[in-house]
């Protein structure tokens, strides 16, 4: 994961619960701050069920593209990174916004079904086998997170078998190529030692935010930890 230096001076005198931003909360008594970013993300409230655009995302609650809530039991979720690598990290082809023209349609006997454009799916299939390899290199030895892994790259297989060998309507290729996005970026966060370093040494990486999506919380024993780590909270 790459790491940027944070541009805010006074960043040591902040604590957790303090914010260099803040924006309205739930009611007119309470705000959302952050420590460490220079913007306030908009919530993922579930007022009802959750609608998966023509884009295939899920607005807000795609977890892969936007924070969420922190919890504890996907914690690599926070860990997922939120701009393509310039090193060795996912690249650009996991942030691209996937229409109708990435969709090519195919000469059978059904009419209105189709492909991911092949220049698309070429893009698409190089980046699973970097992304397992980094995670197989990963140094964690948590088996949760190694078991979550194994069932990540399972589903990542079976929906690139869908892509190649299965047609489809335009709106199902979209939604089946930006599932693979999710799982790849998905797995990203998995690898997530660079985190998990930080938050075991004890040591204040404050100024050194990293650049991935984080999560908000309210708990007071998590914001300070995340804070500490350079995670964007």
């Amino acid at each position: 994961m790459d790491s940027e230096v944070a541009a805010l001076s006074d960043i040591f005198t902040i604590t957790a619960f303090e914010g260099v931003v803040a924006g309205p909360g739930f009611s007119l008594l309470s705000v959302f701050t952050a420590p460490n970013q220079n913007w306030i993300p908009e919530f993922a409230i579930a007022h009802g069920e959750m609608m998966m655009y023509a884009d295939g995302r899920w607005g807000h609650h795609k977890y892969s593209r936007w924070p969420q809530v922190y919890s504890r039991n996907c914690f690599h979720v926070a860990c997922i990174p939120s701009r393509p690598s310039t090193t060795n990290g996912p690249s650009a082809v996991l942030w691209h916004t996937m229409t109708s023209d990435d969709w090519v349609r195919e000469d059978c006997s059904v009419t209105g079904l189709g492909f991911l454009a092949k220049e698309r799916m070429k893009e698409v299939e190089d980046e699973p086998s970097a992304a397992i390899s980094r995670f197989s290199r990963c140094r964690c030895r948590d088996k949760q997170w190694i078991q979550v892994g194994k069932l990540l790259v399972v589903c990542l297989y079976h929906v690139l078998d869908r892509l190649r060998n299965i047609t489809a309507s335009t709106f199902i290729v979209i939604s089946l190529a930006a599932h693979a996005q999710r799982l790849i970026l998905e797995l990203a966060g998995l690898h997530q030692h660079t985190v998990m370093g930080r938050i075991k040494s004890q040591e204040d990486h404050r100024s050194e935010v990293l650049g991935v999506l984080g999560a908000h919380t309210s708990d007071p024993s998590v914001a300070p930890v995340l804070f500490r780590a350079g995670v964007p909270v």
